[in-house]
């Protein structure tokens, strides 16, 4: 994923058309750091381009949610208060959940609060 984040420096809003499938693939059969790296990217977008990426967010959001949640199934089957603190199963559910909410914040102070209710809601 750094070099996706290298190419939305560089190229910018020209690069919004190859984003969605770039995701996509990003997501197949994504690990936590994965994910983690995909909610990063998504963040960094909306950080830099706020409206721009409205349909991105859309059309991606519920893909990075799913696998969000299948990412942290493990988590939740072990119950995280019981697991040590130290597992690396833990470690990298909060990871996760640390980038979503990163991107949660993100998506507010953008103002694109109807666009992640859009996608939710379909």
């Amino acid at each position: 994923t750094s070099f996706v984040h290298r190419m939305v420096e560089c190229l910018a809003t020209r690069v919004f058309p190859l984003l969605w499938s770039t995701v996509q693939l990003l997501l197949t059969l994504a690990e936590a750091s994965d994910v983690c790296n995909v909610l990063t990217l998504l963040n960094q977008l909306t950080a830099k381009f706020k409206g721009d990426v409205e349909a991105l967010l859309i059309d991606t959001l519920e893909a990075v949610l799913v696998q969000m949640d299948a990412v942290l199934a493990p988590a939740r089957a072990t119950g995280e208060a019981a697991a040590l603190p130290n597992t690396e199963a833990v470690r990298e559910a909060s990871d996760v959940k640390q980038a979503y909410h990163l991107l949660l914040n993100t998506i507010a102070n953008a103002s694109q609060l109807p666009a992640m209710l859009r996608a939710l809601s379909r």
